[in-house]
């Protein structure tokens, strides 16, 4: 089961690079942009959205960026198939919708003619293929993200019938009976994990119109590029195991005299995570829940009346503007600083501000990062923001911290040696794409101590454990310059007497706290950047 388990896991994480990489190569194919170098732009404007989208495929390994850009010899094997990528991408650019029951309704004749055919297509084509092979797999995506979506939206994944089990059976699914075999009912666990990519299909259908300039994304109040009820639902899923993680931090928390009187979710989505901590913590305290999306509060409203939690208060919010939440929170009785404050998932999602980079911000980030109107910024100007965006939380969370699950951006040059292992590809890019703000680990990390917070080192969490990337983190963050665990505050750690702990700049408590900083080599040519292949001190 576990080999099954391991299998289902790449797959989930290879479709969703997947569905990026055809959609990316149908928008460079239309554009005339893939016969050349990669990384060119011809004649379109200079926005981020096309090198957001060449990322992508230096994250897969396919283009080198320096000393030149050139296509490795992987993106040249993955070239000879680009009929196929270009029809996958063609594919999925017909899923432009973000009405909430788009994924409920069936199919129209259309759509199912086009599905049949580029099936017949993918069949005849894989007869010849390495089923291991990555590209197999990413072109396997471009028909059952979809399938698995709308599938699961009509409430019959379970049950699939016609082409929608002709193509589960191509994938080893299911057997020549219709019956689950072990790897396709392993997948059937990470077959929410489709929404995170699916959900951002109306935005990716559209990548030429970006490329050209004719749109911008603008998250918010009606947000075109986002399906927003599958993106709840997926991310729902794919984090419930990181909200277990965090239960230590919490129970230390509330361990302590005195306790939070509530604890408030910022971005809290469906509201799983406050649901969680209600079975942990119980009653005493008050669940507070504050989003962004109203569709997100409905669904966090059903999810908290099924767990029983009593009087959850719901409110709009943005975690950009902690002031009006203080304000929203006085309203109903509750001082900002009374409470806990956690969220998951959400700080890279902040609105930019666009103020001047600062001169201590270290500018390690590689990734692609876009402002409001769709120009480049660099890696100082988005961790400047950063920091500027922590420090006005710090005001609000000096007597209980922050505690805080947070995904990392992944270098192209690390992500590229960890092809079905991480979907950096995929993730990097769609945050990209929609104005969102990943960073490496070690860059948040320095962040948040420039902005004044700094993490307890016992209880940090990284993801994964055993690889020598960060792709996600969870930290209780805390304001002062003392450590607040509990065994440095009874004096002891370990059976020996220890004293009173400060926390030094390399973000390391000297007692009994492990090493939080990511500690990594120099890179060749780049004083004080930090190296992200070469990073140690993993758990």
């Amino acid at each position: 089961m576990r080999q099954y388990r391991a299998e289902a896991r790449r797959t989930a994480f290879l479709f969703q690079d997947g569905v990026l990489l055809a959609t990316a190569c149908f928008a460079f194919d239309a554009l005339e942009l893939l016969d050349g170098k990669p990384c060119g732009t011809g004649d379109l404007p200079g926005t981020g959205y096309v090198e957001a989208a060449w990322h992508c495929l230096a994250a897969a390994g396919w283009i080198e960026t320096d000393p030149a850009p050139a296509w490795t010899e992987r993106g040249l094997a993955a070239l000879r198939h680009r009929d196929r990528l270009v029809a996958g991408g063609a594919f999925l650019a017909r899923f432009d919708d973000n009405s909430p029951d788009c994924w409920d309704t069936p199919w129209d004749a259309v759509t199912r003619s086009a599905f049949a055919a580029l099936l017949a297509e993918h069949e005849r084509w894989r007869a010849d293929t390495d089923p291991t092979d990555p590209l197999t797999t990413y072109l396997d995506a471009a028909l059952a993200v979809p399938a698995i979506l709308t599938l699961h939206g009509t409430g019959a994944l379970k049950r699939p019938t016609g082409d929608f089990a002709r193509l589960f059976r191509l994938l080893g699914w299911l057997d020549r009976d219709d019956a689950w075999t072990g790897t396709g009912a392993a997948f059937l666990d990470f077959a929410d994990h489709c929404g995170l990519v699916g959900s951002y299909l109306p935005m990716l259908s559209r990548l030429p119109a970006l490329f050209r300039g004719e749109l911008v994304v603008r998250p918010g109040d009606g947000e075109w590029h986002c399906q927003r009820r599958i993106n709840v639902q997926a991310s729902s899923a794919a984090h419930r195991r990181y909200f277990t993680d965090t239960d230590p931090i919490v129970q230390e928390i509330f361990a302590r005299t005195p306790r939070p009187s509530f604890v408030a979710d910022m971005g809290c989505g469906d509201g799983t995570w406050l649901a969680h901590l209600y079975d942990l913590l119980g009653d005493g305290v008050r669940y507070v829940g504050i989003d962004a999306s109203p569709v997100a509060l409905e669904r966090a409203r059903e999810v908290l009346d099924a767990a029983g939690v009593p009087d959850p208060l719901l409110l709009i919010g943005d975690v950009t503007d902690p002031d009006s939440l203080r304000t929203r929170l006085a309203e109903h009785g509750l001082a900002i600083d009374d409470g806990l404050h956690i969220r998951s998932f959400l700080d890279h999602d902040r609105t930019y501000l666009g103020l001047d980079p600062a001169d201590d911000v270290p500018g390690w980030s590689t990734g692609v990062y876009l402002a409001p109107d769709g120009g480049p910024l660099s890696a100082r100007e988005v961790e400047s923001d950063l920091v500027a965006h922590l420090r006005r939380w710090r005001r609000h969370v000096g007597r209980f911290g922050l505690v805080v699950i947070e995904a990392h951006s992944v270098a192209p040059s690390v992500a590229r040696h960890q092809v079905g292992t991480t979907h950096s590809a995929a993730l990097d890019t769609y945050h990209a794409l929609s104005h969102q703000y990943l960073i490496e680990y070690s860059a948040f990390l320095r962040c948040c101590g420039l902005a004044g917070l700094q993490p307890v080192g016992h209880l940090e969490r990284r993801y994964p454990r055993n690889k020598p990337f960060v792709a996600v983190s969870a930290n209780h963050l805390v304001t002062d310059g003392r450590c607040r665990s509990t065994r440095h505050r009874n004096g002891t750690t370990a059976g020996r007497r220890v004293r009173a702990t400060t926390w030094p700049t390399a973000s390391a408590c000297t007692g009994c706290c492990s090493p939080t900083g990511t500690w990594v080599a120099r890179g060749p040519g780049a004083p004080g950047r930090p190296a992200s292949s070469s990073t140690t001190s993993w758990r």
